[in-house]
């Protein structure tokens, strides 16, 4: 019996000493998930302090980026405007200095027309360029003439050209009359009296588009009236210049002239007109668009 009273009360003991044991390792247990617990708690903490100082950093250094940038900003656009103004004061100081050269060179200019208005020619140099202005008239409508497609070398317009005034219209009396007036200009400087027929003929073989002509003989006839124009240009020297400058006057719809006595408007007959007068007629006819084509007819009476 006593036996059996000690191993009972060591059963006990050792259930006591078990049930000990077990609450002390529940208890470490449940320290020891405190502890984890705290230290989850302290690292996210942490790291929510890293994160903050992180974005705290960052939002800082954009910030200073955004101002470095707007810095950078101010200083490229205060670069350009100040460019920009140098720029202008230098593009103004151009057009100033651009202005004087051109009122310096049109003062000149005016000065060298105004001397050559007032200078005195040569009477031949006078004659000279009158008929110089002739071939020039007449060379100008010659290219006016190609330029619109008429072509003085076709066959068929020479047919045409062939026909008496009376029968020519259009750009074949204008080339006809052309071809007259530097003919005229011309053989009459060379000759100084009345111009035989052999002498046109020769001429116009010499001078104008014709017939079967080929491009080579059409660009030496060209050179030939060419030379003449230079030749007469050469003759008449500065006298050219003032001739052109009067021209230009007398065409020019600003400048008011003089107003001329008419004589008595009287219809003369076509066969009466003196060769001089029929010239002027004809020309006047075949250019009615020209101021002075009014007064040669107005003069004639017609």
């Amino acid at each position: 019996m006593a036996n059996l009273g000690l191993l009972a009360g060591l059963a006990k003991g050792l259930e006591s000493g078990l049930q000990s044991y077990q609450g002390a390792r529940k208890l470490r247990a449940e320290q020891d998930l405190a502890e984890k617990k705290l230290l989850a708690d302290q690292e996210d903490r942490a790291l929510k302090r890293e994160d903050l100082l992180f974005d705290r950093n960052l939002k800082e250094k954009t910030q200073a980026e955004s101002l470095e940038e707007k810095r950078l900003a101010r200083e490229t656009n205060e670069a350009l405007r100040r460019e920009q103004m140098d720029l202008s004061r230098s593009n103004q100081r151009d057009s100033l200095d651009l202005k004087r050269e051109l009122m310096t060179d049109r003062k000149e200019r005016d000065r060298e027309k105004r001397e050559q208005a007032n200078q005195t020619f040569k009477q031949n140099q006078y004659l000279a360029a009158g008929y110089g202005q002739r071939v020039a008239d007449a060379e100008k409508a010659f290219d006016e003439l190609s330029s619109g497609g008429f072509d003085r070398a076709d066959r068929k317009q020479g047919l045409l050209s062939s026909l008496p005034d009376f029968a020519q219209f259009g750009d074949t009396r204008r080339q006809t009359q052309a071809e007259r007036n530097f003919l005229t200009a011309q053989l009459r400087r060379e000759s100084g009296a009345a111009i035989s027929p052999s002498e046109f003929s020769v001429g116009e073989k010499l001078y104008f588009p014709r017939a079967g002509d080929t491009p080579e003989l059409l660009a030496e006839k060209k050179r030939n009236r060419e030379a003449v124009l230079a030749a007469l240009m050469a003759e008449a020297g500065g006298a050219y210049g003032q001739v052109s400058q009067k021209r230009e006057a007398l065409s020019s719809p600003s400048i008011s002239r003089p107003q001329e006595v008419s004589p008595p408007k009287v219809q003369a007959p076509r066969g009466s007109l003196s060769g001089e007068d029929l010239e002027a007629l004809q020309w006047a006819q075949a250019n009615p668009r020209d101021p002075r084509s009014a007064q040669i007819l107005k003069r004639l009476g017609r």
